[in-house]
């Protein structure tokens, strides 16, 4: 159907008082969901880069302040030369309840300090 015979057809409608949206009406809504859209969704997936960062971080910071009470306990830091070791160390000796996700990367360890291999 042609956008004349739309028109047409919206405006027999409209003298009849029939209720009902027309075809431009629509797609002007649409048209502005979608740039809404547009404008709103990388906003949203770059707050979310941000939080799982900053969750990581928080998290690396809990990580490196059980090594320090465990190195402050024990009188050295935990062995083993990958982070899984040393966490479940960690998770052994009670410094820590259960390893945490790194959202952004992997967990490295080496000499006492925890790191984000990203």
């Amino acid at each position: 159907m042609s956008i004349m015979k739309a028109v047409w057809k919206a405006q027999r409608r409209r003298e009849r008082n029939e209720a009902g949206f027309t075809f431009l009406e629509v797609m002007a809504v649409v048209a502005v969901i979608a740039i809404l859209a547009i404008l709103i969704v990388p906003r949203i997936l770059a707050s979310l880069d941000t939080a799982k960062k900053n969750t990581d971080d928080s998290n690396l910071n809990m990580l490196q302040g059980a090594v320090e009470r465990y190195h402050f306990d024990k009188g050295s830091y935990p062995t083993g030369t990958d982070a899984d070791a040393a966490i479940t160390e960690l998770i052994n000796a009670g410094y820590i309840d259960k390893k945490p996700k790194c959202e952004t990367g992997s967990w490295t360890y080496a000499d006492g300090k925890f790191g984000i291999s990203r």
